[in-house]
């Protein structure tokens, strides 16, 4: 065996194998002692498709001939991770965008992990193709137009990306939702807050996500122009508003940045008592 092309890849991935005294039909390889179906034989060259490779990092590369027997060496051969692609490739310059990696062996070799940019992404599930995780809220705001490369790894490992042209995250003026104002000013549990803006994205399961201080306020109308929303329990004062869409999150203007919640006391019991306390 001479030399192979190339030296890394995952499941599906087509290899060539250079060599000599290759037989059609007779000539099987296997990586990591799993068989790559051979798809092109010729006396000096293999091409195969990989299989079902186990763990991640170094193995070999050995073939076998029929009649002839095993080749005199081995080739070295590295299991990655491939990130084949991310959505969306745009988000919000404050951050908070959720992002989906599709590829292949995200499940091998334990800790999983992922970054844009120095900015850590926290996944929120994951299986052997997928991986979705959150971008916190960015502070700084991150500078418009610059792409952010995405990074995952799997256990320790850095994934290869094929994506044409990378793996990476745009934040942009375009993509960041504008929250202008809000009606009312103040509220109390279970009243209906509603959000005015432009251009707020639609149509994505889950968002928008409203928070009144540390309270959920729970979604229950969206438009391009405004989010209508149930407000949970919290505590009274002056709370400050945050909005995020599944590209991040929404630049809130000062008008609409707080709100006043207000506890309201709605009965008392019992109405009556000893008068010694």
């Amino acid at each position: 065996l001479v030399s192979v092309d190339p030296v890394s890849g995952w499941a599906g991935r087509a290899v060539t194998i250079t060599g000599q005294q290759f037989v059609s039909g007779q000539t099987s390889v296997k990586v990591g002692g799993v068989g790559c179906a051979t798809t092109s034989v010729s006396s000096t060259q293999v091409i195969c498709t990989l299989g079902a490779v186990g763990a991640l990092g170094a193995t070999k590369i050995s073939v076998t001939v029929t009649g002839k027997g095993n080749a005199a060496n081995t080739l070295p051969f590295e299991v990655i991770a491939e990130v084949t692609s991310t959505s969306p490739t745009v988000g919000s310059t404050l951050g908070g965008a959720t992002l989906t990696l599709s590829g292949q062996g995200f499940t091998q070799g334990g800790s999983l992990s992922v970054h844009v940019g120095v900015h850590e992404c926290a996944v929120t599930s994951s299986s052997a193709t997928q991986i979705l995780c959150d971008l916190p809220m960015f502070s700084p705001i991150a500078a418009a137009d610059q792409a952010l490369p995405v990074t995952v790894r799997v256990g320790g490992a850095r994934a290869q990306c094929t994506v044409a042209g990378g793996c990476t995250l745009t934040p942009t003026d375009g993509s960041t939702p504008s929250i202008t104002s809000l009606s009312p000013s103040s509220v109390t549990s279970t009243n209906t807050l509603t959000l005015t803006g432009s251009s707020l994205p639609t149509g994505v399961s889950g968002f928008p996500k409203v928070m009144v201080g540390a309270s959920t306020c729970s979604t229950t109308g969206s438009t391009t122009t405004t989010v209508s929303c149930t407000v949970g329990s919290g505590e009274g004062g002056i709370q400050e508003i945050s909005v995020r869409f599944a590209t991040g999150y929404a630049a809130v203007a000062a008008a609409a940045k707080t709100v006043t919640y207000s506890v309201a006391v709605t009965g008392a019991s019992p109405s009556d008592g000893s008068e010694y306390g």
